[in-house]
C-alpha cells in the first residue's frame, strides 16, 4: 500500500538526516492515503531514485528541510499513478536555481544524459517506470513533482 511505501521510504531517508547532522537537514516522508490497495512498487528503483534525488537536493538547493508526500493520482484500466511530491526549503537564492533548465533536461525523452550523475540516474529510473519529474518554485521552496505508474497486485 502507499502507507507501507511511505513507511519504508521514511526509514530509508532517515539516514540522510542522521548523516547530514552538521548541515541540519530534516527529512520527512508521509502520506495521507487511506487506500488498502496493494501495488507492484519497484522498491529497489525507488530507493535508488530517492537517494539520488536527496543527493541532488543537498548539492543544488542546500535545503534546511525535505518533505516528501506520497499520494495516488489518476487511474487507468490497468495502472495507477503514484505522485511523490518533494517540498524543499532551500537556502539558495531563487535566481540561482535555474528550474527551467532542470525541467527542460529532465523532460527530454531523447537523451538520458543530463550533465550530472544524480540527475542522470533519476532520469534513468523514471524512464524505466515510466514516470516524470517537474520542478516549480513556490515562495522560498522548490517543489518537485515526481509521478510514475504502478500496477495493482492481488492481495495475498
Amino acid at each position: 500500500t502507499l502507507r507501507d511505501l511511505a513507511h519504508i521510504l521514511e526509514k530509508f531517508a532517515y539516514t540522510y538526516e542522521v548523516f547530514s547532522y552538521e548541515k541540519g537537514i530534516k527529512v520527512e516522508v508521509e502520506t495521507s492515503s487511506v487506500s488498502e490497495a496493494e501495488y507492484g512498487i519497484p522498491l529497489g528503483s525507488l530507493k535508488v531514485m530517492l537517494h539520488h534525488l536527496i543527493s541532488h537536493c543537498q548539492e543544488i538547493y542546500e535545503p534546511k528541510e525535505l518533505k516528501f508526500e506520497i499520494s495516488e493520482g489518476r487511474q487507468s484500466q490497468t495502472m495507477t499513478e503514484v505522485q511523490l511530491t518533494a517540498l524543499i526549503a532551500t537556502t539558495r537564492n531563487s535566481e540561482e536555481l535555474n528550474l527551467a533548465r532542470f525541467n527542460k533536461i529532465m523532460e527530454s525523452k531523447l537523451n538520458l544524459e543530463t550533465g550530472a550523475p544524480h540527475t542522470n540516474l533519476i532520469k534513468a529510473v523514471l524512464s524505466s517506470l515510466p514516470g516524470s519529474i517537474k520542478a516549480t518554485l513556490i515562495g522560498n521552496k522548490v517543489r518537485l513533482d515526481v509521478v510514475f505508474w504502478v500496477e495493482p497486485t492481488e492481495a495475498a
